[in-house]
């Protein structure tokens, strides 16, 4: 059985995964792509060796040959190719955020109950091996009451750096990535949240943000900017059995139990893409359920907007209490 995948989003990002497609996902074949320039879109195809080009995406989920489709595009357009895709009963992979909020998260939930198709929110880092390793180490060591955890890069540019496309910014871009992975972490979900935020560069978007995030028994602190020269991705957990620190970029685990320290490298690609689409794969052929679901990254979404609103009011807020009116204007196709 052969997958065939049609792909909406064709930059830097959507390159990668035509790449992951053709390298390394067996039983699926990329069918269909979709991009607005025909020039570069043309190019693309032939590249990939794809005979399905589209300029609209409402084409694209026509084609009998897509039996899925995988949404690389800025957060306001994930809503309506969604729905056109499980209204022609296509499966969905979409990239995180799942949109660009709960309102528009639930109604791509709904439209994939209601026509029957599979989504999947590509919440890659529950894939990342330094991700996986912590997780399993954790039992190990204890009870976790306090995390801490951070994801620092470059400045954005381009649509992420427009409300009306991205939805928000340090918070939606990078901080979706943390909330899913506390979610993941520590198998709970956060009761309240309290966060600040700033534009450190003056961006029409937030650029940096800090985060407290109250789990039943853990005080999980989330902290993101996209205002650095350089990159930084870290988790530190402290448990009433040890301490733990795990550094991507280094790739270094460090493990502290009473007076022993124990140093563990990674050795596996950092690279995630390729797995998420396996993943995704693999549920449509078993049909099961996707690793990472819709409800997951409405849940990461739904903290996001607790934290604008914690931002806003300078106050806690509960999670699922915030107010659900963060909704940008729709952009033109």
């Amino acid at each position: 059985m052969t997958i065939g995948l049609g792909l909406v989003g064709t930059g830097r990002h959507g390159t990668r995964y035509a790449e992951h497609i053709q390298s390394e996902v067996k039983d699926s074949a990329l069918v269909a792509v979709c991009r607005r320039d025909r020039e570069k879109l043309a190019e693309f195809g032939q590249r990939f060796k794809v005979a399905g080009l589209y300029t609209d995406y409402r084409d694209l989920v026509k084609d009998p040959k897509v039996d899925a489709v995988l949404i690389v595009t800025p957060n306001d357009l994930h809503l309506p190719i969604a729905l056109a895709a499980a209204q022609r009963g296509k499966h969905i992979l979409v990239e995180k955020p799942i949109a660009r909020n709960v309102n528009e998260a639930r109604a791509m939930i709904d439209a994939a109950r209601r026509h029957g198709v599979k989504l999947m929110v590509s919440h890659n880092f529950r894939f990342h091996p330094l991700v996986r390793r912590v997780k399993a180490l954790l039992p190990s060591m204890g009870t976790p009451y306090l995390i801490s955890m951070c994801k620092r890069q470059q400045r954005a540019s381009g649509w992420r750096e427009d409300l009306k496309a991205s939805g928000g910014g340090a918070l939606m871009d990078l901080g979706v990535h943390l909330f899913d992975q506390a979610r993941f972490l520590l198998g709970s979900e956060p009761k309240a949240v309290f966060c600040s935020t700033r534009k450190v560069l003056g961006t029409p978007i937030e650029d940096s943000f800090a985060s407290v995030l109250e789990f039943p028994g853990c005080l999980v602190c989330c902290d993101a900017s996209m205002c650095s020269g350089t990159r930084m991705d870290l988790i530190e957990v402290a448990t009433d059995g040890g301490q733990l620190l795990a550094d991507r970029y280094g790739r270094l685990i460090t493990v502290a139990q009473g007076a022993e320290r124990m140093e563990e490298r990674l050795t596996e690609p950092d690279f995630t893409v390729g797995l998420v689409l396996k993943d995704f794969v693999r549920c449509i052929i078993e049909d099961g359920e996707p690793s990472v679901t819709g409800l997951d990254g409405l849940r990461a979404v739904e903290i996001a907007q607790a934290c604008y609103e914690s931002a806003k009011s300078g106050r806690k807020v509960g999670v699922g209490s915030a107010k659900s009116s963060r909704r940008p204007r729709k952009r033109g196709r």
